[in-house]
């Protein structure tokens, strides 16, 4: 009987054993199963053996993957070019040393996460981040980053400024990664080469403007032989002239912006076709239709003079560069605020769009600068287009300055694209609605 019990307890030992080791096997597969596949090469071997192999190869790997973020992180430690990392939370896992010197961190440890805001007083950057992090997808802004300290040995209070940029992209867990550029060194040569180029014409005003009345005494005394040359003598003097005026309002909208306008309301329609009055002479010597599209009675506040001045500018390029018998295309939608949305922002978008080759991609980015007038090869087209163009109606490069300087003095803003269906110009004006 005893002999019995043994046995029975005997097989009932092998049988736990056996499930155990089962059990145990079924475990070290799946392990197996998440391990790389090179250790799937030593499918010979036993499992214990291949688990440690296996384990061996994942410990490689993870020193490899240490190895590569190490070497990585001390790139971008010493990248030209800001980079910070925060996580779900906003708290801030890593900066590099050029992140930390323009954003003026000196309290931050690697080895305790802080609150970026508690690092980094900036709206701007916080905003971005949470756009990015909602939309997960990079976003861009460029702001004045501004911070004040105080000097420790007399307690005066000491202003840092600068303008950045940053790129942001959106990461795994809620993350997110901004690259920051330090863009005040741009902005203060563009600054000065403005300064410069204002002085220059302040000075050149004067003596044109004599030189100007010279050559009306000149035209009724000359020999009617030689009054061809005193007439071209006028005209380029004309040219220079209205140069300098439209640079001078360049700078005057830069330095006064608000200053200078004088607002009412103005029906956008009525604006709009008042402007192609004036060039319509222009338009059907080319054989151009002008077509608006929109609400009829939409309002916009606005200087109506400085409005005028932009739609001149815009309508008058895309008139120049059009071909013979092509249109000219406003299109204009309103956003209307609603009483649950009173802290949204609105806006009228005007889309002024051309039937000509467009901007080349090179020059999208540029057509806004002074004195840029991009593309050669289209003055050139402008110049022995078949409607007889003449050449003194070249731009003088100001033009789309002027309007963008007017737009953002208006609280808008002005974008340069080419249009997807007519291959045209296409520019974007938005301002807000104060309906």
């Amino acid at each position: 009987m005893n002999f019995f019990i043994f046995i029975l307890g005997l097989v009932i030992g092998l049988g736990v054993c056996t499930f155990k080791q089962y059990q145990f096997n079924r475990k070290v597969q799946q392990i197996l199963a998440l391990l790389p596949h090179g250790a799937e090469a030593q499918s010979s071997l036993p499992i214990l053996s291949r688990l440690r192999g296996g384990i061996s190869l994942v410990s490689r790997s993870h020193q490899q993957l240490e190895a590569e973020l190490q070497h990585l992180q001390q790139i971008l430690e010493a990248a030209p070019i800001g980079y910070l990392q925060v996580d779900r939370f906003n708290q801030l896992l890593w900066c590099n040393r050029y992140s930390r010197q323009v954003l003026k961190i000196d309290r931050w440890n690697p080895d305790r996460q802080r609150l970026l805001l508690e690092l980094v007083r900036s709206y701007e950057l916080d905003r971005l981040i949470e756009q990015t992090r909602n939309q997960q997808t990079p976003q861009e802004q460029e702001w004045v980053y501004q911070l004040t300290s105080f000097a420790r040995e007399d307690a005066r209070s000491l202003d840092y400024s600068l303008t950045l940029r940053a790129s942001s992209l959106p990461l795994p867990e809620g993350q997110v990664g901004v690259f920051l550029e330090n863009r005040q060194p741009i902005v203060e040569a563009i600054a000065s080469r403005d300064r410069v180029f204002s002085d220059l014409t302040h000075e050149l005003r004067t003596p044109l403007t004599s030189i100007s009345l010279v050559t009306e005494a000149l035209h009724t005394r000359v020999d009617p032989s030689l009054k061809t040359w005193v007439t071209q003598m006028r005209g380029e003097l004309d040219r220079l002239i209205s140069l300098i005026r439209d640079s001078l309002d360049v700078t005057q909208l830069q330095q006064q912006s608000e200053v200078c306008l004088d607002r009412q309301f103005l029906n956008l329609k009525a604006l709009l076709l008042s402007v192609w009055q004036i060039l319509r002479p222009l338009a059907e010597a080319k054989g151009l239709t002008f077509n608006y599209l929109g609400e009829e009675s939409l309002e916009i506040w606005g200087d109506r003079d400085r409005l005028v001045q932009v739609f001149l500018n815009i309508l008058d390029n895309g008139i120049k560069h059009s071909g013979d018998r092509g249109s000219l295309r406003v299109e204009v939608t309103a956003d209307y605020p609603l009483e649950t949305r009173t802290d949204a922002e609105f806006w009228i978008t005007i889309d002024v769009i051309d039937s000509g080759c467009g901007f080349r991609e090179s020059d999208l980015e540029r057509v806004f600068e002074r004195l840029y007038r991009g593309d050669a090869s289209r003055h050139r087209n402008l110049v022995s287009s078949s409607s007889g163009v003449s050449p003194l109606r070249r731009g003088s490069g100001l033009g789309l300055s002027i309007a963008q300087q007017i737009i953002i003095a208006h609280g808008g803003n002005i974008r340069a694209r080419n249009h997807p269906e007519t291959g045209g110009a296409w520019l974007q004006i938005k301002l807000p609605n104060f309906h």
